[in-house]
């Protein structure tokens, strides 16, 4: 086992837990954030890009004539619609570049106890940070939602409070499978030290009796 994996954790934990001022606890911070991204982040996206498709097709009549140019009008009109959507809950990812996504970010920091010099401007209630979400559809600037269409008391109903508890169930649980690994590797790094220290002193023993 690398003493530095140790160091690490050593350092992480007894120091001052604010992901700005503590770089491996930053670097825990991003690896949970990129798996919440990746995962339940995209599958967000795409059910609800899924969802507003379903929701156009049914304010629209199907052209039989030419379905290819009407799903082509819906898909072009859904991405203009969850534009700002998309931005919010999409990270920034490259070859050689990872910024979490908006949503994800605030999320890791409500429900994984992280500290940041963003928590003094973020939401402190979970259900709160998504209502962007909803806002941003209802006001999309291209298609007209009111109070009454079905779309809009499905999605504050529903569909966000799901995706909640989706967002709220795996990062409480890569949190926690990260504090466990953690454990895992400090124990492991005390019991070799101890073995050592008891080899050695047997060691030490024999060699005095030779």
């Amino acid at each position: 086992m690398k003493r530095t994996m140790y160091k690490n954790i050593f350092y992480k934990n007894n120091n001052i837990k604010n992901i700005d001022k503590n770089e491996y606890l930053n670097e825990e911070f991003n690896r949970i954030c990129f798996t919440i991204d990746v995962v339940v982040g995209n599958i967000f996206y795409k059910v609800l890009k899924r969802l507003m498709m379903t929701f156009l097709k049914s304010r629209y009549q199907i052209s039989k004539k030419n379905p290819d140019i009407f799903l082509k009008f819906i898909r072009e009109k859904v991405d203009v619609m969850l534009n700002k959507v998309k931005i919010y809950i999409q990270p920034d990812i490259s070859i050689d570049k990872y910024k979490p996504s908006e949503l994800t970010k605030r999320m890791v920091l409500l429900i994984g106890g992280y500290k940041s010099n963003m928590n003094e401007y973020s939401s402190s209630n979970e259900e709160e940070l998504f209502e962007y979400v909803i806002s941003s559809i209802i006001n999309n600037g291209i298609e007209f939602i009111n109070d009454n269409d079905p779309i809009n008391d499905y999605l504050k109903k529903e569909f966000i409070p799901y995706f909640v508890g989706y967002y709220r169930i795996c990062i409480t649980k890569l949190t926690n499978l990260t504090y466990s690994y953690e454990n895992y590797i400090l124990n492991q790094y005390y019991n070799l030290n101890i073995f050592d220290l008891l080899l050695n002193k047997k060691i030490n023993k024999e060699g005095k009796n030779d």
